[in-house]
């Protein structure tokens, strides 16, 4: 008498649930970790468009030299707060301003260095 077998063992079923269990794992873990760079892409891109108008801002405004300032950002940006130091080159007519804005958590921040012209 001749046994015909028409469906799946148990096992073969055990194993393909095992390796779709597997998959479904991997990719909702892609998908966490691409949704947690991409928000601090947006945090950063944020961080450095603060930090572009404070320099305009600053540049614009008379220092003195080895002058340090510090402040925060208005509503929306509440989570951001920003220091600026300016020191004059030794022999030469312009400042050094350096600008840096800090995350709220103080672990990220973004800085950056532009020369001015003496002014007056």
């Amino acid at each position: 008498m001749k046994r015909y077998s028409s469906g799946f063992t148990l096992i073969e079923v055990l194993v393909a649930l095992a390796v779709i269990g597997v998959g479904i794992v991997v990719v909702h873990e892609a998908f966490s970790i691409g949704l947690r760079t991409v928000d601090l892409a947006s945090e950063r891109a944020t961080g450095l468009m603060l930090l572009h108008e404070k320099a305009q801002e600053l540049s614009r405004e008379p220092r003195q030299s080895g002058e340090t300032v510090t402040g925060k950002f208005d509503d929306p940006f509440v989570e951001y707060a920003w220091e600026a130091s300016c020191e004059a080159v030794p022999d030469e007519d312009y400042f050094l301003l350096t600008v840096k804005v800090v995350w709220a958590d103080g672990r990220r921040s973004v800085s950056a260095n532009t020369w001015l012209g003496r002014q007056g």
